[in-house]
């Protein structure tokens, strides 16, 4: 497909952009302030994350150990509920005395899906102390819960603690927020300077032909 022979090249582009530098400075340091005062002023929330494993008990010869794993694999959907029912979320509601009631902490915790008997259990929170004291009582009374649903139901497997819920850290980092805020302001600043600089442009080039015919008129 043939551009129209009036249609703007890369130089005009480049062009455009260079008389609206300015512009595309001020709009992206000013975003990327936005950013900052965004990061600094908004309600911080913190994920603190512990591990457990499911194991398989009684693994004597290598079928049963075979056998055994797959068996711990096929329960990690169902510790995954187990995780965000009350019978983990109230007895933790009670022993923190939270001001919040088990359905409101079953919405803090969430455990990633896996393909391994590995579980990460990750509790969310805006206090890292208060978080990483949940994720801690989260985990203990997911493990005894485990074990309780073992000797009912016969599966012949429970859960152990890998790693402890450690320090809560905040979601996000400073710096891609305001490399995402300046590469925003950035793209927008960039669109509405090219865009007026086409439109002015346009509206020159219109003045100059209908001076050049006006011009020729009388000369005729």
């Amino acid at each position: 497909m043939i551009s129209p022979p009036d249609a703007p090249r890369l130089g005009d582009y480049l062009q455009i952009v260079r008389r609206g530098w300015l512009v595309l400075v001020c709009a992206t340091v000013l975003s990327i302030g936005t950013g900052w005062v965004a990061w600094h002023t908004d309600t911080p929330v913190y994920d603190s994350t512990s591990r457990v494993m499911v194991k398989s008990t009684g693994d004597a010869t290598p079928l049963d150990a075979f056998y055994g794993q797959v068996n711990s694999k096929t329960r990690v959907l169902t510790y995954q509920y187990l995780a965000r029912s009350e019978r983990v979320t109230g007895p933790t509601v009670d022993q923190l005395e939270l001001p919040q009631t088990g359905q409101d902490l079953a919405g803090r915790i969430s455990i990633a899906p896996s393909l391994t008997p590995v579980l990460d259990i990750v509790v969310k929170g805006t206090n890292p102390d208060e978080t990483r004291e949940v994720a801690t009582a989260v985990t203990a009374n997911l493990i005894a819960a485990s074990g309780e649903l073992a000797k009912v139901d016969g599966g012949g497997t429970e859960l152990v603690l890998v790693d402890e819920a450690g320090p809560a850290k905040r979601e996000g980092s400073l710096t891609r927020n305001l490399v995402q805020a300046g590469g925003l302001g950035f793209f927008v600043s960039l669109v509405l300077v090219l865009a007026w600089g086409l439109l002015q442009d346009q509206l020159l080039g219109r003045r100059q032909l209908g001076r050049v015919i006006h011009g020729a008129g009388r000369s005729r």
